[in-house]
């Protein structure tokens, strides 16, 4: 058991540390275009292992060969050696998928919120999803307009923010491991502490 936790342990420090020192160097270089064609062929990478992957699954084990995991692995193939090509694609399209996905974020609460304000009337809840929804309609466009419509590096701002989040969940998980393993100590020293006192107890008698 002690093994269990000590690996554990570890290997949750190693983890907070990468997090830490990852959203470091992301703040750091938020703009530069080597840490973009970094990130576009990290991510062809994947993408083509996994298109391997599906291509032959889809041969070893399917007996048609022209299957849906074919097709799938080969669209992803297709992705990933355009990602060879132009690396970049991937961090200049950041802006695009985070503005719509937080415009259809927010009109999902906009219509959660609106039809059960209509069906069950006012309350807490229903008007936060309106609030919520009006708010990340109006940022996912604020993102794309200020993207495409001025000159402005939105990608870098993403960017600072990625690294924020990665530095504040490394420290994160670097103070749950101290919390657990000081906890753990305390408890192993109580769990010796009765131990002895059982041992102590059985001899006087």
């Amino acid at each position: 058991m002690k093994r269990l936790f000590r690996k554990w342990k570890w290997t949750e420090y190693v983890e907070s540390a990468l997090l830490i020192v990852l959203g470091i160097l992301v703040i750091c270089f938020n703009s530069s275009v080597n840490l973009y064609n970094a990130i576009g062929y990290m991510v062809a990478t994947y993408i083509l292992i996994n298109a391997i992957l599906f291509i032959v699954s889809s041969i070893i084990f399917s007996v048609p060969l022209l299957s849906s995991d074919f097709f799938i692995g080969l669209g992803l193939l297709i992705i990933s050696i355009g990602l060879y090509i132009r690396p970049l694609a991937l961090v200049q399209v950041i802006p695009l998928v985070i503005g719509v996905g937080l415009i259809g974020y927010g009109l999902i609460l906009l219509t959660v919120g609106l039809k059960t304000f209509i069906l069950l009337g006012s309350g807490t809840k229903q008007i936060l999803q309106i609030v919520f929804g009006i708010i990340a309609v109006a940022l996912g466009s604020v993102v794309i307009a200020v993207h495409y419509g001025t000159s402005n590096n939105v990608v870098a701002v993403l960017f600072v923010l990625l690294g924020i989040i990665l530095l504040l969940a490394g420290i994160g998980q670097l103070v749950f491991v101290l919390y657990v393993s000081n906890h753990a100590k305390k408890f192993t020293k109580f769990e010796e502490e009765k131990n002895d006192k059982i041992v102590e107890e059985y001899k006087d008698k």
